[in-house]
C-alpha cells in the first residue's frame, strides 16, 4: 500500500496525516534501535518505494527489497535466512494479513522469533485461519503477547511474538 493510500485509509478511521506520519516514525526506530544495538545485518522489506526510500537515507539495511508479503515465496529471501523477523504496524485491513505468516516462518530459522506490534483494532487481521493452523501443527508458538496503551497516540496496540519450532 503507497503511503498516501495508508494515510487515507487511518484518515478513514479518524487519524489525521501528522499522527500518521508521527506512527511512521515511531515504528521505524525500532530498527534504528537494533542498529544501535550493534545488530548490522538488517533488511528491509516493504511494498512502497517511498518507504524504502526513506528506509535507504536510515543507513541501518543490508537489503532493501521491494515486494509485497504474501504466502508466496519472495525470490529475493531464502529458507532460514533470518533470526528473526519484527514487523511493525503493517497487519492492517488491505495490507498484510496471516497469510504472510507463511513466508515469514519459511525465512525465519527454526528457535528464531517473529515479532509483530500492531494496532489493537486490527487484531483479527493476524488471528485468522492461518495462524491458527500454524499454531495447532506446531509450526510456531505464541511466546508473547500483551496489549499496551498509546501504540498511535490513545490507541491501543499489541505486541506478539511468536517462535518458529519446525519447518
Amino acid at each position: 500500500m503507497e503511503f498516501d493510500k495508508w494515510i487515507h485509509f487511518c484518515r478513514k478511521q479518524g487519524k489525521t496525516t501528522e499522527e500518521v506520519k508521527h506512527f511512521y516514525d515511531k515504528c521505524s526506530t525500532q530498527y534504528d534501535e537494533l542498529h544501535n544495538l550493534g545488530y548490522r545485518n538488517i533488511d528491509a522489506l516493504d511494498l512502497s518505494k517511498d518507504m524504502l526510500s526513506q528506509a535507504s537515507a536510515k543507513g541501518v539495511y543490508t537489503k532493501l527489497i521491494c515486494s509485497k508479503l504474501t504466502d508466496e515465496n519472495i525470490d529475493e529471501l531464502n529458507p532460514d535466512d533470518y533470526d528473526g523477523i519484527i514487523c511493525s504496524g503493517a497487519f492492517i485491513p488491505g495490507h498484510l494479513d496471516d497469510r504472510c505468516l507463511i513466508e515469514m516462518v519459511r525465512v525465519v530459522k527454526p528457535g528464531g522469533v517473529i515479532c509483530i506490534s500492531m494496532h489493537a483494532g486490527s487484531i483479527d487481521v493476524l488471528e485468522g485461519p492461518t495462524l491458527t493452523s500454524l499454531l495447532n501443527d506446531k509450526t510456531i508458538e505464541q511466546i508473547h503477547k500483551t496489549r499496551f496503551e498509546n501504540y498511535v497516540m490513545d490507541d491501543e496496540g499489541y505486541f506478539v511474538a511468536y517462535k518458529v519450532t519446525k519447518k
